[in-house]
Order: C-alpha cells, then structure tokens, then sequence
C-alpha cells in the first residue's frame, strides 16, 4: 500500500452515510491516520480503518458484485426525460437525473434515510430525496 500522507484518498466507513466510501486523509499521528473527509457528504471523522463494519475484500468475495460502467448502465434510456435533480424530488430505481453539479446520473440504488445512490459518469454519489 505504500506511505499514506494527508491529502491522501483511503476506503473508511462513513459514520453519516453509513457505507463504505472514499475518504480524504485530513489528519496524521505519525504513520497512523487519524481523521478522514467523506468524498460524498464531507463529513470529518476518526478514520475507523479496520473497526469498520466491512471492508471491500470481504464485500466483493461475499456478494461479487461487479459495477457496471455508468455508459453500461444508461445504455438504451431515453436521457431526454431526464428528471432534474432537486432535494425535494422523490426518485426511483433506474431513474436517470441531470444533477446541476455532475450531470447526468442513473439511480443505482434506494436507500433508507432519505438517500440514493446514483452513477455519474465520474463515479458514485450519494444524495438526498425526498425532503
């Protein structure tokens, strides 16, 4: 794995979202981390490393769920019945979105909380509905 520095990206559990996400390294005690920003909600908090609840090792080998690129997965939609994104709209399993920040997404999953998970052509994102 190598040195890791702060300004770093390293997998934590996000104690807000609740998932296992991409964090940025924001505190160092030596060798050790210390705290980490979540990329998606950037929330500040002690890097849990191996106290998370699960890891991707252990994820991919329980369930080999293999994400499909976000071309696969718009393949076919008709992305001009995009819904605009708004925090008030309820959204739906598979449905596209044109998010003002990172453009057209795909509801790859509906979460409890007020949460959904889209697919960007960036990457993954979690965001609020229904509020």
């Amino acid at each position: 794995m190598g040195t890791l520095n702060a300004g770093q990206e390293i997998d934590d559990q996000c104690t807000k979202c609740k998932l296992l996400l991409a964090h940025t390294i924001v505190a160092m005690d030596g060798e050790s981390v210390i705290k980490v920003e979540c990329n998606t909600c950037h929330s500040v908090h002690k890097y849990r490393g191996k106290k998370a609840k699960t890891s991707r090792a252990k994820s991919t080998k329980k369930t080999a769920i293999k994400v499909a690129p976000f071309e696969q997965l718009i393949a076919g939609k008709d992305l001009s019945r995009a819904t605009r994104y708004k925090i008030s709209t309820a959204l739906a399993q598979d449905e596209i979105i044109d998010h003002a920040k990172f453009g057209l997404g795909i509801v790859t999953h509906v979460m409890g909380d007020n949460k959904v998970e889209v697919e960007f052509s960036e990457g993954s994102r979690v965001l609020v509905h229904k509020r």
